[in-house]
């Protein structure tokens, strides 16, 4: 069970698979931007802000994604 006082580690996740993974335990996903990451498939999850593992004190959660 995914604690959801915790940010989830998201990283490498696709966009949409982490989208649906934070709407199952009450969260979503604030804003993201993009980056070019020629290594990375499109709309991977480079980082997340707050990092994963930060405990939920009203987070503004922003992350960055493969294009």
């Amino acid at each position: 069970m995914i604690d959801p006082s915790v940010m989830p580690n998201i990283t490498g996740l696709d966009v949409n698979d982490a989208r649906e993974l934070l709407k199952q335990i009450g969260l979503e996903i604030g804003s993201v931007s993009q980056t070019s990451d020629p290594t990375l498939p499109v709309n991977t999850i480079i980082s997340t802000n707050p990092a994963a593992g930060t405990k939920n004190t009203a987070w503004t959660k922003s992350i960055r994604c493969g294009k």
